[in-house]
């Protein structure tokens, strides 16, 4: 028995002996991890406005930063990290440093990282490149001006000019008819898309002297310059843009606009992705949208009437755009049914006055128009009347020029669009339009083509563009889509 006893406590310490580690092993077991975490620097990464700084770390942990340079990295890993600095406001920044906390309280010595500039919000520069003559006898003369990025131009002081978009680099500017006399006061800025004004630029002392006859176009005789292109036979609406033209067509025509040349030669074609062209007839501007007047109506039966609304940034630079939609109906229409050519809410002209829309409708009864203002935000509207005249002709295209503070309308007197004409208005006070100096003008013997015009815009000299539509009748002929120029 005693035997047994001892073999069971000889095998115990045995068991027990073998299964202990050494003192050593205890020690090295419970030492503490006391190695602080080692960075290196990589790189220093400037796209645009994003600053990027890549580094190693031995081990991972926390980041830590000098309290005025913060990054959007709070963990690291073992390895490479990415850390961004583009939250950071404008200015320069050499005294950024990161350090590491790793999981053992360890911290690493602080990584410096390299000066970098963080000009998101940069402000414009402007330079005088080409001044105006001290002395000239040019009614529209020109400046050229450099500019260091893009941005919608300012005038300040006697000077104005159609120009409104300024182009990262060199800017021709063409100045609308400033007065006779000395000119000491004219300035432009820029701002630019983040709202960021540049500082002014001095265009300098200039005198415009009267040296020959300024009279104009007394005649009111239209010139064609172009046949328009099979695409655009049905140019409905017009607009300039900074010099460029753009047109639409109407009913059952694609959703698109398109950028012509005074050859009438489609330059480039925009598509208006989430817009239907049910009856466009007329296109408007104002210095930052483009609205697109879906307000054909022959039929008087309407009830989708719209008006889309565009970036004219975008427009000017994609060739596919989303819109907005301003959608409306007449307060005083109760009727939906009329035989063709009898209603009164039929409409082709839009313009942008100030902080409104105004459709001019056309009654094709008694050739009343009525105006309507709506706003330029898009939701639904009802909109009512302020104002109508019984004019001499269909009104079919409008424009208002905020240069020269004049507003045109032009059109026809027959279905089969008979004796064009041209009505000017100006010095007019608010939106009382009809109550203004109107100069209506019959163009007698028109030019080939010159027949059903549908559209009309102020071009940057002192004349109009205006658009027409192609017509063929066997009392009048064949009168192809044109492009024409009117002096005022």
């Amino acid at each position: 028995m005693k035997t047994n006893l001892f073999y069971l406590f000889t095998l115990l310490v045995l068991f027990i002996g073998c299964g202990l580690p050494s003192p050593t092993t205890i020690k090295d077991k419970i030492k503490a991890d006391k190695t602080p975490p080692a960075l290196t620097r990589l790189n220093l990464i400037k796209t645009s406005s994003d600053f990027t700084y890549t580094f190693t770390s031995d081990k991972a942990g926390d980041i830590l930063y000098e309290p005025r340079c913060k990054g959007d990295l709070t963990k690291v890993k073992a390895g490479e990290n990415i850390v961004s600095f583009d939250a950071l406001d404008d200015g320069l920044y050499n005294f950024c440093t990161i350090t590491i906390l790793d999981h053992k309280n360890n911290l690493s010595l602080p990584l410096h990282i390299p000066t970098f500039e963080i000009q998101k919000y940069q402000t414009p520069s402007l330079e005088y490149i080409i001044p105006i003559p001290a002395i000239t006898s040019n009614l529209q003369p020109h400046f050229t001006f450099r500019s260091s990025q893009e941005g919608t131009i300012v005038y300040e002081g006697s000077c104005i000019s159609r120009t409104l978009h300024a182009k990262k680099g060199n800017n021709i500017i063409k100045l609308y008819n400033p007065t006779l006399g000395l000119h000491d006061d004219c300035h432009i800025h820029i701002v630019n898309d983040e709202g960021i004004s540049s500082a002014p630029l001095d265009l300098g002392d200039f005198i415009i002297e009267k040296t020959h006859d300024t009279t104009l176009n007394k005649d009111f005789k239209p010139k064609k310059i172009a046949t328009l292109a099979q695409k655009i036979h049905e140019s409905s609406g017009l607009i300039s843009i900074d010099g460029r033209l753009f047109t639409l067509t109407d009913s059952g025509n694609e959703a698109k606009l398109y950028e012509i040349d005074t050859f009438g030669v489609i330059l480039r074609t925009i598509t208006i992705k989430n817009a239907t062209n049910y009856d466009w007839e007329d296109i408007a501007q104002d210095e930052k949208y483009v609205y697109i007047g879906d307000i054909g109506n022959n039929m008087g039966n309407r009830k989708n009437l719209k008006i889309y609304k565009i970036s004219k940034e975008e427009l000017l630079k994609q060739t596919s755009l989303q819109a907005k939609t301003i959608s409306f109906s007449y307060a005083d229409q109760e009727k939906f049914s009329y035989q063709e050519f009898s209603t009164p809410y039929d409409a082709e002209a839009l313009i942008s006055y100030k902080n409104k829309l105004y459709i001019f409708t056309k009654n094709w009864q008694d050739k009343t128009t009525k105006l309507y203002p709506i706003s330029k935000k898009p939701g639904k509207y009802i909109i009512h009347s302020i104002d109508q005249k019984r004019l001499k002709f269909f009104v079919t295209g409008a424009d208002y020029d905020f240069v020269s503070k004049r507003l045109v309308l032009v059109g026809y007197e027959t279905i089969t669009a008979t004796n064009p004409h041209v009505m000017v208005i100006e010095n007019f006070f608010e939106d009382n339009f009809f109550s203004a100096d109107i100069t209506d003008k019959t163009i007698h013997n028109p030019p080939v083509g010159f027949r059903q015009i549908e559209a009309v815009t102020f071009d940057d000299d002192n004349r109009i563009f205006i658009s027409s539509e192609r017509l063929s009748h066997k009392f009048i002929g064949n009168h192809p889509a044109g492009l024409f120029t009117l002096l005022l």
